[in-house]
């Protein structure tokens, strides 16, 4: 499972996923969600990397990213705790 999700605010639009490799992983599912009263799921991407940069975010929104590790035969890991951060 990954661990010590990380989200970092980068240039205006951009957030910055990372965390800790998980063993045996070939590639993590990302799902990234708004924080609003009403949390919605507004990407669910898999990537070959731990570490990840989204774009195309409006300002101000508060977003919560869990992650989970997926091994060569598409089976995943339990998800990680959510990191959160504010796109800049």
């Amino acid at each position: 499972m990954p661990e010590n999700v990380v989200v970092t605010g980068g240039p205006a639009g951009r957030v910055l996923v990372d965390g800790d490799d998980a063993r045996r992983a070939s590639s993590y599912r990302v799902s990234i969600s708004d924080t609003a009263s009403t949390p919605m799921e507004l990407v669910s991407e898999i990537v070959q990397e731990s570490e990840h940069t989204f774009s195309g975010w409006p300002s101000g929104t508060l977003i919560s990213v869990t992650v989970w590790a997926r091994n060569h035969s598409g089976g995943e890991s339990a998800p990680s705790a959510p990191g959160s951060g504010t796109v800049p």
